[in-house]
């Protein structure tokens, strides 16, 4: 079975770089949540091509991977979210926390039940509606 790189969001800086994108970046994020004059500088400075798909829904994008679609380097789910991908068998361990940066990350950000060492996915943003 395919699996995926999800991150709870994921920065540029610890996830992505140019070795691992392998001369290009396919994002799929919530719909406005990246300026892309971001993607633009990020995709200059290191050299990688950097597409954007967008979602409106937590259910929208976890439709689409369930149905099979791949080619997603990182995907921006909600945390719960991430509970869900993981019990689908479809999460790709990254071990983003043995990165020497990762020592900012406050352990109380990490609320993925599944996750809860950080080794599928970082936190990236939160906030509250």
């Amino acid at each position: 079975m395919k699996t995926l790189r999800i991150a709870v969001a994921a920065t540029f800086a610890l996830t992505a770089a140019p070795a691992l994108a392998e001369g290009s970046l396919h994002l799929y994020n919530w719909g406005d949540y990246i300026n892309p004059e971001i993607l633009d500088r990020f995709s200059k400075e290191f050299g990688v091509d950097v597409s954007l798909d967008t979602y409106s829904s937590n259910e929208e994008m976890l439709a689409t991977i369930h149905s099979g679609a791949t080619g997603y380097d990182i995907i921006f789910p909600s945390v719960h979210i991430q509970d869900i991908v993981f019990s689908l068998e479809i999460l790709e361990k990254t071990e983003i926390n043995q990165h020497s940066d990762f020592k900012n990350i406050d352990p109380d950000s990490l609320f993925a039940k599944t996750d809860p060492n950080g080794e599928y996915c970082l936190p990236y943003a939160w906030g509250v509606t």
